[in-house]
This record gives C-alpha cells, structure tokens and sequence, in this order.
C-alpha cells in the first residue's frame, strides 16, 4: 500500500535519513525486488537491535526495484543495518514483481506483524504543538463494523519522545448529520497495544444514523489538538462524516465502560477499516 508512479529505471533516492530495515532481492516476489528504511520520529537514527534486526518508530518502502545501489564510495550494495541520509542513492526503479513497470512508494507502522501502509498525508505532527515532546503522529480516525458491537472507530496516536510522561486523552466529539458535534465519548486504550485508541458508536443516540464527528487529543495539562483540521485549542473547521450502524448487541448510553463488553481478544484489528472523508 502507497502511491504507485509510473517510472522505469529511475534513480531512487531515500526520503528521510534513517537505517535500513529489510532488503528483499528476490525478484520474482510479489512486491519485486525493494528496501525498507526505518525511521524514528524525533529524527534519530533507529539502533541496530542485538538479533540484527532494525525496527524504528515508522518506515519508508520501495517496492517495484531493478535493482539495489552501491553505497556512497564502496563497491558493496546497500545492506541491511547500513544508515542512509536523506537524498542517499539507494536503488533504480525497474518492473520487479507484479504490476508491471513502476515505483511503490508509502510509509508503514506495524501492529503487530500487520502491516498498516500510511501515505504521507495520513499523519499530522503534533510537534509544534507539544514543543517537539511525545505526541508526535496522530493517525486519522478510522471505521469499521463489527458483527455484534456495530459501528465501532480508532486512531493511533504516537509518544515518541521522552521528556513529558503527562497522559494522553483522546476524546470524540459526535453530532448530529449537519450540526457541530457535542457528544463527548472518551475512547479506551488498547490494553494489548498502548498507541490505539478505540470508541464504540451505538447506543449514543444517533444509532443508523449519519453523524459529523471529530477527534480531540488532550495532553496532560496543555491544550488539545484536533482532527481532521489541525488546531490548538479550539473547534476544527471541517468534521468527519459516516454512518452508525447498530449490531447484535444492545448497548446503551448508561453503559459505563464499554470495554467491559468486549474481551481483549475479540477486539477487531479492523484490516478493513476505512479511513473517514472529511465533510
């Protein structure tokens, strides 16, 4: 998942400065031939982990390959632990794989050993926000229904600095279709993943209904920060809109934590979320 550009053996230059995570040459595969680069948030370049492997806070792809470039004054390939600047020649775009000639490029996050591809548009920083501490990607909301729980909706949302361990408190803000939303429902971390964040729609009382939503992310005691619209402190100019679809289950408003309706294990890591259009 990315933007796929329709170019044949170009040269390939890295996007971010960071270390190569994973180098694959086998042609015949079905992303072709690529390199993976992993990043860290606050620019860091990501260790080298003691198995060898690399992992960093985010990731960059090149799918699609000719081939893998010599590093900077040697005669040997890139290779996996090697650390590459931005603008560093990494590789030539060629017809590897499947899809023909052309260049899949994206970013990623993992959840797990599940892949989440995230175009460069699908995150905001927040460091200007925060003084370049902690909360540094909030992920755009997305949606899915689950069988028994009906409409249900997360986000990710990063820490990736050291210096502010203050919580953080992602709200969401529901309305009625055509209105500002007022509807406050606090959304429940991941017990077995610290960076989601997930809400329950139904049994709020807009159950099949259209609503216009946004996400409000406080952090200790400073202000809060939205989405879809970037903002400090104050209402975003645009909201998100989707349905409310009702499930198996009743679920009502007096419910006082809907995470006791759910076990860990059954919550969905919803593969086929979609990720919500603005209003």
């Amino acid at each position: 998942m990315g933007i796929d550009l329709s170019v044949y053996k170009v040269p390939i230059y890295a996007m971010l400065s960071g270390r190569v995570s994973f180098i694959n040459k086998t042609a015949s595969d079905t992303a072709g031939i690529y390199i993976r680069v992993a990043h860290n948030a606050d620019g860091t370049i990501p260790s080298v982990n003691p198995d060898n492997t690399v992992t960093g806070d985010f990731y960059s792809h090149y799918f699609h390959l000719n081939n893998i470039e010599k590093k900077p004054g040697t005669s040997n390939e890139h290779a996996r632990g090697d650390i590459v600047n931005k603008g560093t020649l990494i590789a030539t775009s060629g017809d590897t794989g499947a899809g023909g000639a052309h260049l899949d490029f994206g970013f990623d996050i993992y959840s797990g050993s599940n892949r989440l591809g995230l175009p460069g548009e699908y995150f905001i920083s927040t460091s200007s926000w925060n003084s370049s501490m902690d909360l540094d990607f909030a992920q755009p909301p997305r949606i899915w229904k689950h069988n028994t729980y009906g409409t249900m909706l997360e986000v990710y949302i990063y820490q990736m600095g050291t210096s502010d361990k203050s919580a953080i408190t992602p709200t969401l803000v529901i309305g009625e279709d055509g209105k500002t939303p007022a509807t406050r429902l606090t959304m429940l971390q991941d017990s077995s993943d610290s960076k989601r964040y997930y809400a329950y729609l139904v049994g709020n009382g807009y159950d099949n209904k259209y609503v216009n939503a946004y996400i409000e992310i406080k952090k200790g005691d400073l202000g809060y920060i939205t989405r879809p619209i970037e903002k400090y402190s104050s209402l975003p100019s645009k909201f998100y809109r989707f349905y409310v679809s009702t499930g198996l289950a009743t679920m009502t408003s007096k419910d006082k934590s809907y995470n006791l309706l759910i076990k860990d294990n059954e919550i969905p890591q919803a593969e086929d979320a979609i990720e919500l259009n603005n209003q």
